[in-house]
């Protein structure tokens, strides 16, 4: 049987990816199909975890992002990570499509950086193909991404020294200097310096994340908090954590979205006891950066006169609302026997009476 005829028969009965060669040329040289030349470039772009960081921060920022939201941890055998941002989104039928190779939106541009050239739609391809997993959790043209990494330490390694924050200088031209192991921090630190003009970057523990969100998005949403709730489709991903009315919603809404949560940790968020982080940047550098040099995110930030009103003044109050409803509820023929909501909102003190007949 000619060699040609063998190849097409071990790919007819194995499939592609188990003929790595398209054609022998002789003398050693071999021209390679398509998915063993993507399958080893994949290998040479992502080599440890740090890359898959670096990877998915440019696919952030390229997709137009302001804010970025990275919650990392890990077991003894892997590492987990949910990124959260406000760019563009992808579109449904195009989010499993985006981890094919060669796949991009950037047809016409390309960004280059410290890192080198993005835009050639390899990234979330050799992501994937060198982690356990790499998916979409949610996205949608306007509202933004939510992406979920995980691999084991057996498939992909990570530097050592996870915990120690890098040091940072300044140089005579008064830009900062790194020094300290390239973990993950580093590599958040890094792009944060990179992309200060343009990117707020927050790093930290799924309870820091979702913590930093409910309150970022309690101070963003109070003027859209009658249109939206926690669950409505139309707000962005980033800003529901803000509408959530109480601690279960928050759990509930924080685990379908890839951030893992217990009910006890997220009262203790409502409970003020989990602070919400800095922009990352700002954290690591203090006052080594100048003020213009800071990220400014179009977002409303938190402010420090934000008024929190205890769990349990909130509901002595909304009894005693709820025992003056009653009396209207009968004036009215409404159901007194209603569960509100009350909650400090941007500002304003929010009670929710739902109105019902009474049958």
């Amino acid at each position: 049987m000619p060699n040609t005829s063998l190849q097409q028969f071990i790919q007819n009965i194995s499939g592609e990816d188990h003929t790595r060669v398209q054609d022998d040329l002789g003398n050693g040289f071999v021209r390679l199909r398509a998915a063993e030349a993507q399958r080893r470039q994949a290998k040479q772009d992502i080599r440890s975890f740090e890359d898959v960081v670096i990877e998915m921060l440019r696919n952030a920022r390229d997709a137009n992002a302001k804010a970025i939201f990275i919650a990392t941890w890990s077991t003894k055998e892997q590492r987990f990570l949910t990124m959260l941002d406000d760019g563009d989104g992808v579109p449904l039928q195009l989010q499993d499509t985006i981890f094919e190779p060669f796949v991009t939106s950037k047809l016409d541009s390309f960004h280059t950086d410290r890192w080198g050239v993005h835009g050639r739609g390899m990234a979330l391809y050799s992501i994937r193909q060198n982690t356990d997993s790499a998916r979409v959790i949610a996205s949608d043209p306007g509202l933004g991404s939510i992406f979920s990494v995980v691999s084991s330490f057996s498939r992909l390694s990570e530097k050592r020294d996870q915990s120690s924050a890098p040091s940072v200088t300044v140089n005579e031209d008064g830009k900062p200097v790194l020094r300290g192991p390239h973990n993950i921090m580093r590599t958040v630190l890094e792009f944060a310096i990179d992309e200060r003009d343009g990117v707020a970057v927050y790093l930290g523990s799924p309870a820091e994340i979702v913590s930093t969100l409910y309150w970022l998005g309690n101070s963003a949403v109070s003027n859209t908090a009658e249109e939206y709730s926690y669950e409505t489709g139309g707000l962005p991903y980033i800003q529901r954590f803000g509408l959530c009315p109480d601690a279960s919603a928050l759990a509930q809404l924080a685990n379908d979205f890839c951030l893992p949560m217990s009910a006890r940790t997220a009262y203790r968020i409502f409970n003020n006891e989990i602070n919400p982080l800095s922009v990352h940047l700002q954290t690591m550098l203090g006052d080594q950066v100048s003020s213009s040099a800071k990220v400014k995110p179009e977002r409303k930030t938190l402010s420090d006169s934000s008024i929190r009103i205890s769990k349990e003044d909130l509901e002595m109050f909304s009894n005693q609302v709820m025992g003056d409803y009653a009396q209207l509820a009968q004036s009215y023929y409404l159901n007194a026997d209603v569960a509100p909501s009350i909650r400090c909102l941007g500002g304003e003190l929010v009670l929710r009476i739902p109105l019902r007949r009474d049958e």
